[in-house]
């Protein structure tokens, strides 16, 4: 069994609900999500969900993120099935919400 430190970067501008990690075809090990609003003036909240290929689960719901602003999860999150992802729903379409997730992919 390998462990790979992996990264994955998305910037969210529509407001929709986006995946910020590959779907686990192998088992991953979340250790950290960073989300920022770089917006100027706007402030959004956003949901933090584990989504298990049919719901999504409730991690953070309607956390604050003020305009120009950084929130960092630091708790490990482990992901096991084909289909099993992380997502990130805001509150609205701002000019952009950047997402860096890091994880350790194990194989």
């Amino acid at each position: 069994m390998a462990d790979v430190l992996k990264r994955y970067m998305k910037v969210i501008t529509d407001g929709a609900n986006t995946a910020v990690m590959p779907a686990a075809a192998s088992t991953k090990t979340v250790l950290s999500v960073m989300i920022c609003n770089v917006h100027a003036s706007t402030d959004v909240t956003f949901d933090l969900y584990a989504y298990d290929g049919s719901t999504d689960h409730a991690i953070l719901n309607n956390q604050s993120l003020p305009a120009q602003s950084t929130f960092i999860w630091d708790s490990k999150l482990i992901f096991e099935g084909n289909s099993e992802y992380l997502k990130v729903d805001p509150s609205a379409a701002v000019t952009g919400i950047h997402v860096v997730t890091t994880y350790l992919d194990q194989t």
